[in-house]
């Protein structure tokens, strides 16, 4: 569980491991052999040193565990993470937020029971809402329902239809999905939650690739942002509403005080609501 645990987040956080072993101090050596599961019982301190790098979160999150139970505090890193739990998800492309979406908690429970029993399913809404944010998070309470995993599929980058003839949009979208695909799936056949996010420049297209994709992988679920949603047949389609303004606020200070920790946040949240009125997050 180790190695694929910590190769999952080298991976998802785009370092080589050359590059983790500058930042950690872990020699590349040992965070080979982690790797491919070849130190049996790693040292809870190395692996504390590695997810400093690559996961601050989970490594405070399982500090704060490991404080509450018994026999865990003191114990190997294999001990350690085993507060991970068995659920840990498979995750391809950009990483799940860490930050608190604990305004969103029922919207994500009843979004993440639509995306298991619908194939396709659209959040839309307007700019800066949170829609990337609510799909990530959606995605990362089901992925364990999915042998495969989660896959997200970043297309905002790709030129809008306006810009490229429709051949050419459709090479770029594909480009961007099947590379997340190409693993070899497990026997179910990729049974594979896809985030397709930041789809509203490429309408058309996205409705074309969606119809591909699950010809090509019966299995698939896909999950797509999109400001205007795509006429994607069969599609549920759910829109995200703003935060309401005390939620919004507390979101905001709590962003600015992990971005910018030298900022005197001392007026507190109706200070902020004050300064910062009408904002999105």
């Amino acid at each position: 569980m180790i190695n694929n645990l910590l190769r999952q987040l080298r991976l998802q956080s785009g370092y080589t491991q050359e590059e983790l072993s500058e930042r950690s101090g872990i020699s590349v050596r040992t965070i080979r052999n982690l790797e491919r599961g070849q130190i049996r019982r790693p040292r809870r301190s190395s692996v504390d040193m590695l997810l400093a790098i690559l996961d601050p979160a989970l490594r405070q999150e399982l500090r704060a565990r490991s404080a509450d139970e018994p026999g865990t505090a003191s114990g190997g890193a294999a001990e350690w993470l085993r507060l991970v739990g068995p659920g840990r998800v498979d995750w391809r492309g950009s990483r799940p937020p860490r930050p608190s979406v604990a305004a969103r908690e029922f919207e994500i429970g009843q979004l993440g029971k639509l995306v298991t029993d619908h194939q396709v399913v659209v959040l839309t809404g307007p700019g800066g809402v949170g829609k990337t944010r609510v799909a990530l998070a959606v995605a990362e309470s089901v992925g364990h329902l999915f042998a495969d995993g989660v896959a997200v599929a970043e297309l905002g980058r790709i030129p809008g239809e306006q810009h490229l003839d429709s051949a050419s949009v459709m090479d770029l979208a594909l480009g961007a999905v099947v590379e997340l695909l190409e693993r070899e799936p497990k026997p179910s056949g990729h049974r594979l939650l896809l985030v397709l996010d930041s789809t509203e420049h490429l309408p058309r297209t996205t409705a074309l690739l969606v119809e591909r994709l699950l010809g090509e992988y019966p299995e698939l679920h896909i999950l797509i942002t999109s400001r205007r949603p795509p006429r994607v047949r069969g599609a549920s389609v759910r829109e995200i509403a703003p935060l309401p303004p005390e939620a919004a606020v507390d979101l905001l200070v709590q962003r600015l005080r992990t971005g910018y920790s030298v900022l005197d946040l001392s007026v507190g949240a109706c200070g902020v609501a004050t300064l910062a009125p009408g904002t999105r997050l």
